[in-house]
């Protein structure tokens, strides 16, 4: 059985962002209902209603998000994990056993499941390189050094890609 908990909203809009993992092939209401767990209306996002939930599954923090209504299921609920998540395909697998689907079934599902790629190291003043952390996506491991630059601490960082 797959362990999760809701969050408070701000549990991921407090993080760098995420990015999206899969589209579930159920209404918002049905996601509330199968997990016991409150949506919280934000408002019209072009799609019509848009509707978001902060669940951890197991211990990834996730973002559950639904569009048009609560009862649409034709545009499903995605699924974002956090853009430093360190195991893509542990997390869908998790996610597809909490709600008892096979990867078939999704609506969607995100191509690349591999390890984090981009890495944010930090070079002390003499020379030595450590890895702050590791992003699935460019922009949030820039986004993540630039705040690192913005610190009081004056060291060096910078961003590469593994192969």
């Amino acid at each position: 059985m797959v362990a999760y908990r809701q969050e408070e909203i701000g549990a991921f809009k407090d993080t760098l962002g995420g990015v999206p993992l899969c589209r579930l092939p159920f209404s918002v209401d049905s996601v509330e209902k199968k997990l016991d767990v409150d949506f919280e209306y934000i408002g019209n996002e072009g799609l019509g209603d848009s509707y978001i939930c902060s669940v951890t599954i197991e211990d990834n923090l996730c973002l559950l998000q639904g569009f048009v209504s609560k009862d649409n299921d034709e545009y499903g609920v995605t699924v974002s994990m956090l853009s430093n998540s360190r195991d893509p395909q542990k997390m869908l697998n998790e996610v597809c056993d909490l709600f008892g689907l096979g990867l078939n079934e999704l609506q969607w599902c995100r191509e690349d499941l591999g390890p984090p790629a981009w890495h944010a190291y930090r070079v002390d003043e003499h020379g030595n390189e450590y890895v702050m952390d590791s992003f699935l996506e460019e922009k949030a491991a820039e986004l993540y050094v630039s705040l690192l630059e913005d610190s009081p601490h004056k060291q060096k960082y910078y961003i590469t890609r593994s192969n």
